[in-house]
Order: C-alpha cells, then structure tokens, then sequence
C-alpha cells in the first residue's frame, strides 16, 4: 500500500453528478420544490460491483532520493509517521492525537521518556499544525530531510524513484459513542478505501479499517468506503448488514422517499411502502416491542408530521389518563415531516428534518437498505454524517501528500505506481 501522510482540511463537496438521490432544497420563504432532485431510485446492480482504482494525482509530485526521510519533528513518536492533529503531552513533547490517546487509554507514563506524567491532559500545538499544512500545501518536498547525495548519484538510483503526490482523504471522526474510547476518534480513509465494521476480515488485512467496536448491533462486516476517481468523490454503502448504516438528513434538505426505503427516528424505524390513491404507507418495523411496531400510517397529498406531538400524524407518545406520555425520548416534539412536492405526477415526496424552523435534537436519519441487503452506493461530503449502531460519524475532506513509488519502465507522473510502505 501507499504511505499516507498528514494534510490540510478543505471544503469539498461531491459533485452533482454523483448524488444518485440529490436532496430537494426548501426554504420558509419559497415552499416550491426542486423537481429535478426528484427521480426514480436506479438499480443497485450497476454501481454496487464497481471496482474504481484510485485516481492517480491531483498535481505534479516532488522527487526525493534514498537519503531524504521524513524530518523528525514532524514525526510523531508512536507511529512513526507524519503527524495529523500535534498536541502536547505533560511530558512536553508533540505526538499525534489519535496515538497518545490510545496510549494514555493503558498508560500513566510518558511514551518518550517512560516517565509517570503529571497529568493527561493535552495542548494543541497550533504553530506545528500551521507549518505542516503549509508543508502540505507547498508539496511536502519540506516535511522531507536535504538530500545527501549529489546529483549523479541520485540519478544512479538506489531503488525505484519515489515521489511525493497530493491525493484527497476522507476523514470519519466520531462524535457520539457506547463506548468512551471510540469517542473523538478519528479514522482517515485514503483513495485506496476502507472497510468498517466491528472485526476486520483476514483477507482483507492490508486495507484500512474502520473499527466499531463494543457494539453488539454492528455487524462484523458492516459497511466499506470506496473513491469514484470518474465522479472525483468518495461514497459509502452498507455491505448487508443486520442493523444498517444511516445518513443523517440535513435540516432543510428534503430526502426523496420511494417504496421500499427506510428511515430511523430516534430507536423506531419506519418502512415505506405505497399507499392508496399514489400515497404513501408508512409501517413502524423497529424497535421490537414498541407500542407503535406493526402500526401503519397512510401519507396523501397533505404530508404528514412525525414526533411526540399528540396532533402528529405519527405520534410516539400513548395516552396515560389523559396525559401524552411519550414513548422514546430520543423522539423531538415535531421530529420530521414528509412533504408532497407540489406538481409531481406522479406524486413525488420527501422526508423533511424537524420542523420549518428548527431542526430535531437527534438527527432523523435515512437506511442505505434493508436487514442483510447490500445497498447502493451513496455520496460522502463535507459534513455529511453516518450512524452504524450506536456511533455517529461526521466527514471531512482533506488533502494529503502520499509517498509513492513507481516501477521501472513507467513514464510520467500519470502512468502506473506501486504503493511503498515502509
């Protein structure tokens, strides 16, 4: 594989071309609807098998020799390699946050000196930042130690050339957890992909892997992250899963609904189906032994709301002498809505956030596919967030300078590469 380094964030977005079912933007002021966001959900069989290879560079590389490594200080100690997010320890050296912290998770000493550190708390080193992500943004040609070698004698080689590319990365950190050390956490997903779920497969050890772990509702294989280089956009799809793998849905976006889809409100969950006269039927299929479960809601041309509301078409609340007592705190009191968009024939909806002015406390989040069903692929953008059993994840895109090496008999910066790993 390659080696991949440390990059600076920027914003980028899926193009509009790879949203498969691009959201239908509303505002308070114009209820009018996008129609073109609005089209039939295709076939899962065309992308599902896709095997995209990485695109090969953003920009002209930077040469280095056998001699130049990466400069110490830009080093973190613990793993060896280009520091991603430098904080100080007590001990008052920089590392990378996600490795002290998994080594503060069984350690009390300092990793450099084995000294009993003071306390464990860590200090963002903001001038170290700033100069690697301009490193990065400069090439990376500086992260690397002056050659020492003279100009014929690097060009005599000394194995094959390697060459410092810029290639975008995706950044899965998590921000809400069951367990305490998945919280904060982040997993950075080159162009090469990654699996996720709660065990990594044997065969698949040399990939990235996103692991969800202390979860008895992720699947051991839930979920994998690919790179379309063609759409220049990296996507995620659930792999069959037993729980699925969510999309949370942006307040003031609207999500086409189409029969068969699924989406999750707090910890119930409701299929779609059609209904009557080009309606929708909603059924609650989740969680097992709600009041609501097997309980079905017709949704016409006027739409419908969902929450805790006793006036909501669908309302998660039962009555107790006289008193709506609500049945899933998790559930705001006007949580979601689903819209019929005005004009469609046939009738077209969405699945809308909250309420026109306020979003829902807890996220209303759409289902890739059914239990044990591989979905199709969806987009990842900045901020998009996914939830895989009981941990949320919040994207961002970076970009990363990577280490590569090319074969012998390739021409051009374009042509075939071999990943080097050291």
């Amino acid at each position: 594989g390659r080696r991949f380094f440390r990059g600076v964030r920027c914003n980028w977005a899926a193009p509009a071309r790879m949203q498969r079912h691009p959201p239908a933007r509303t505002s308070d002021s114009d209820p009018s609807w996008n129609m073109a966001a609005i089209t039939p959900p295709p076939s899962a069989a065309g992308d599902a098998d896709a095997a995209l290879a990485p695109e090969p560079l953003l920009g002209g590389g930077v040469m280095l020799d056998a001699s130049q490594v990466l400069r110490d200080e830009f080093s973190c100690p613990i793993t060896c390699e280009l520091i991603h997010e430098p904080v100080i320890a007590a001990d008052g050296h920089t590392y990378d946050r996600d490795g002290i912290e998994r080594w503060l998770n069984s350690h009390s000493t300092s990793p450099k000196t084995g000294k009993e550190l003071e306390h464990l708390n860590l200090v963002v080193n903001h001038n170290l930042k700033r100069l690697i992500d301009d490193l990065v943004q400069e090439g990376g040609a500086g992260l690397y130690t002056p050659s020492q070698l003279d100009a014929p004698t690097a060009a005599a080689g000394g194995g094959p050339p390697r060459v410092l590319v810029r290639e975008r990365l995706l950044v899965m950190r998590c921000s809400e957890s069951s367990a305490a050390d998945q919280r904060g956490r982040a997993f950075r997903i080159p162009q090469a992909g990654a699996e996720g779920g709660r065990r990594r497969r044997s065969e698949a050890a040399d990939r990235h892997f996103v692991q969800v772990s202390e979860d008895k509702n992720v699947s051991r294989q839930h979920f994998d992250v690919s790179y379309d280089a063609g759409a220049g956009a990296f996507r995620v799809r659930d792999v069959g899963s037993a729980s699925g793998t969510f999309l949370r849905v942006s307040h003031g976006e609207g999500r086409p609904l189409y029969p068969g889809d699924m989406f999750r409100l707090g910890r119930h969950e409701l299929l779609v189906d059609a209904g009557a006269a080009g309606g929708l039927r909603l059924r609650c299929v989740a969680p097992e032994g709600s009041p609501l479960q097997s309980s079905e809601y017709e949704v016409g041309v006027n739409g419908a709301t969902l929450g805790r509301n006793k006036s909501s078409s669908v309302c998660f609340a039962v009555d107790v002498d006289g008193v709506a007592m609500g049945i899933d705190q998790a559930i705001s009191s006007v949580h979601a809505r689903i819209a019929c968009v005005p004009g469609s024939s046939p009738r077209a909806y969405v699945l809308l956030d909250g309420s026109s002015d306020r979003p829902s406390s807890n996220g209303t989040w759409f289902r890739m596919s059914p239990m044990h069903e591989q979905s199709r692929h969806f987009p990842l953008a900045e901020g998009t967030e996914l939830l895989v059993g009981l941990s949320r994840f919040t994207v961002s895109i970076e970009e990363t300078v990577v280490e590569v090496e090319f074969t012998s008999g390739v021409g051009g910066l374009s042509g075939g590469c071999a990943g080097h790993a050291r």
